[in-house]
């Protein structure tokens, strides 16, 4: 109940105005509400915690990049897969020099980003570098030239049968095979995207 401030009476609080009288009654003050907040020290942590997040998020995707085989080469399929829509018969035909700066690079980025290879990219180094009755050894080498500085550095190298190094693979040989993979590699996703969409559009002529 409340008491009405014109004639004195008792009212219900739900009645806008006095039962009795009819004077209006006035609204209630909602209570302020104060807002929560965060102390500066909790703030501080959670900044400091994401950029050390974020820093080591890139750190780590650069050494496993780096060192493990075929991170790299799966990330680019699947880059190279979604970008030959563009040049596939999917969408608006692109001019052959426009798919040609594309699939160019696309190798580079391959070649420069996709160090390790894999298992199946890296055969064709080994067979054109290796000698007979050897086989390719591929190990990252991890150096500190100087204090806040971390240098990765592939290593290929040729073993006889009894894991002796009998050779080291020249860079200029990775970094041609590499590149000349994935411009084949490129081409292969534009031609499976093309013929993809010719066997959905059989009546439909179509250049590639």
């Amino acid at each position: 109940m409340n008491q009405c401030q014109h004639c004195g009476k008792r009212t219900a609080l739900e009645r806008r105005d006095c039962v009795h009288c009819g004077y209006p009654q006035p609204a209630d003050k909602p209570a302020a509400r104060k807002d929560w907040e965060l102390p500066s020290l909790v703030w501080l942590l959670i900044i400091v915690g994401g950029i050390a997040a974020f820093i080591g998020t890139i750190v780590g995707g650069i050494v496993l990049i780096s060192t493990v085989e075929g991170v790299a080469s799966v990330g680019f399929l699947l880059i190279g897969f979604l970008a030959a829509r563009v040049w596939s018969g999917e969408r608006p035909q692109s001019p052959p020099a426009v798919r040609a700066i594309g699939l160019i690079f696309f190798a580079l980025m391959g070649m420069s980003v996709d160090q390790p290879g894999n298992v199946l990219y890296n055969l064709p180094i080994g067979m054109l570098s290796c000698p007979a009755d050897s086989s390719l050894n591929r190990s990252t080498s991890v150096s500190h030239p100087r204090a806040g500085r971390t240098v990765l550095r592939q290593d290929f190298t040729c073993v006889d049968p009894t894991g002796k190094q009998v050779g080291r693979v020249p860079v200029p040989h990775i970094i041609g095979v590499r590149f000349l993979e994935y411009i084949a590699l490129g081409y292969l996703l534009i031609g499976l995207k093309y013929l993809r969409w010719r066997f959905s559009r059989k009546d439909e002529p179509a250049k590639i």
